[in-house]
């Protein structure tokens, strides 16, 4: 089976984000994006409560959601 993902910017990242559970997702994006962080999505409030999206420094996007 072929490898899945794409290219961002010239870098290789996977098919689909992992979820992880966070605080303050508002105020880690912010964080992320005032020191020059990928972000794939703004946050917004949806089923998984306030949640936001990045590439990691692999390439890996990262959905953060503060809704345990």
């Amino acid at each position: 089976m072929a490898e899945r993902g794409g290219l961002l910017g010239g870098r290789q990242v996977a098919p689909h984000p992992d979820l992880v559970h966070a605080t303050d997702v508002q105020e880690i994006h912010d964080a992320l994006a005032a020191d020059g962080h990928v972000i794939v999505s703004a946050p917004i409030d949806g089923p998984f409560g306030r949640t936001s999206t990045f590439v990691d420094p692999d390439g890996y996007h990262l959905t953060l959601h503060d809704r345990a």
